[in-house]
């Protein structure tokens, strides 16, 4: 209820805060909240994952969700993620400053010690932000590929630096572990700051889906992606840390296409500082992140349970990641998000009260069961990580098998936004979103018409 009722400007402080967020009597009061969620929870689409200006060599290349189809309009939030939403700025070559490194959050994690942008040749920009821009390079010494994240200091704000440094401060801790993309360096010039970063050459899952045709065999996401996935979950979540941003496009793959999580812009060690703010991309939010309304406080070590309660503002902890899990597993195998519609007022709603998902007939019981149990919406009552990893379906999981191709990634987009249009929880919603959906299904209908213009590579036996 509060969720809603703080976008109204109601007093948070005198309505109940109800933990049971499967209540569908509030779908149809989202009309009345539009304007303000899309004015100060949902950040402009556009800016969210920047501007790619490196030369596509392949069709599927330079597809993000805020370009993967005309009709794919979901909103992702990914305001606060440093890696991806970063930075215009271009490589400087000064002078380093020792003296301005990032003190202890200096590591050395290969045999060269990297301390200068001069050590990288055939830089290409991949991704630019408001902050910082990510770059394709090869160290010159070894001609290993690398990913260089520069960071404009003049553009960064103090919270930017705090961030930053957290980030990296998580990746030192957790280095070394086989299923995370290595952090090899930072350093700093007069004008930047870099993180030198593993370059994975399969790319990240959301390419893959698209190249696969929207979707990957249930078999593979199982063994490949989602058991790795809570693997290293599990040793992180041990350790209290939190990675808040789960999704397809943080998730990296080697030239082997084996699992490799990188990303941890938004992670956070909630021993350390409580995690309150409605921090990721909204599709994979959990009901308990949406849960809590804007405000200007920040996380930080010093905001204690009782400030927070006094602003009406309730922590969550480690099982967001466990519902993002549910989500990409549902996703990879689905081939969207199970809340994702056009609005993300919308969105936000059935994610919060919803209990209704579209399941395919032709896919497992137990995978069925996996996703229900990790989008339980009570957070108390839902699975750790290491629980999940005990879950039949991750169990008796199938062998490893190689992932086949599959239609285009032209067939891909269009798969991708019929599921948009079709594949909408219908229980509990409002008569408007019922006919909203029913007009979109007569669209598809009409588009369908133009596949087989579009030709398709080779499809899976």
């Amino acid at each position: 209820m509060g969720f809603l009722s703080s976008f109204r400007g109601e007093d948070r402080s005198t309505s109940s805060h109800n933990s049971d967020y499967s209540d569908s009597t509030h779908l149809s009061q989202g009309a009345s909240v539009i304007p303000r969620i899309k004015s100060e929870s949902f950040p402009k689409k556009q800016t969210l994952y920047g501007t790619q200006t490196e030369a596509a060599e392949q069709p599927w290349q330079g597809l993000s969700r805020s370009n993967a189809a005309p009709l794919q309009a979901a909103l992702r939030n990914d305001s606060l993620n440093l890696s991806f939403s970063s930075a215009k700025a271009t490589v400087n070559r000064q002078p380093v400053i020792r003296e301005e490194l990032f003190g202890s959050l200096h590591p050395r994690l290969s045999d060269i010690d990297y301390t200068s942008i001069g050590q990288f040749q055939q830089q290409v920009e991949l991704y630019r932000g408001s902050i910082s821009t990510v770059y394709k390079a090869v160290c010159t010494a070894t001609q290993t590929p690398v990913i260089i994240k520069a960071y404009e200091k003049s553009r960064m704000k103090p919270k930017n630096h705090a961030r930053l440094e957290r980030e990296v401060r998580l990746m030192q801790h957790l280095g070394g572990a086989e299923s995370m993309v290595d952090l090899y360096a930072v350093f700093e010039d007069i004008t930047h700051k870099y993180l030198i970063m593993e370059h994975c050459r399969g790319g990240d899952l959301f390419k893959q889906l698209m190249m696969k045709g929207g979707t990957l065999e249930e078999a593979w996401v199982c063994t490949e992606i989602i058991a790795p996935l809570l693997s290293i979950l599990a040793r992180m979540h041990k350790e209290t840390i939190v990675h808040r941003d789960i999704k397809p496009e943080n998730i990296f793959l080697t030239a082997a296409l084996k699992f490799k999580l990188g990303d941890f812009g938004l992670a956070i060690r909630a021993d350390e500082e409580l995690p309150f703010t409605r921090s990721g991309t909204l599709d994979y939010m959990a009901p308990e992140v949406l849960g809590n309304h804007t405000t200007d406080l920040q996380e930080s070590p010093k905001l204690s349970r009782a400030e927070l309660k006094a602003h009406s503002i309730r922590p969550y902890d480690e099982k967001v990641d466990v519902w993002a899990a549910g989500i990409l597993a549902y996703e990879c195998v689905v081939g969207k998000p199970p809340f994702e519609v056009n609005d993300e007022v919308q969105t936000a709603t059935l994610i919060m009260y919803s209990n209704k998902m579209y399941f395919p007939t032709r896919h497992s019981p137990e995978w069925k069961d996996f996703v229900r149990a990790c989008l339980e919406k009570k957070p108390h009552m839902r699975p750790t990580a290491a629980a999940m990893l005990e879950h039949p379906w991750i169990r008796h999981a199938c062998p490893p098998i190689t992932c086949k191709a599959g239609p285009s990634y032209k067939i891909a987009l269009m798969q991708r936004a019929r599921l948009r249009l079709e594949l909408v929880p219908t229980s509990g919603c409002s008569q408007s979103m019922l006919e909203t959906c029913q007009i979109r299904g007569a669209l598809w209908s009409s588009l369908s018409s133009f596949l087989p213009l579009l030709g398709t590579t080779s499809c899976c036996s």
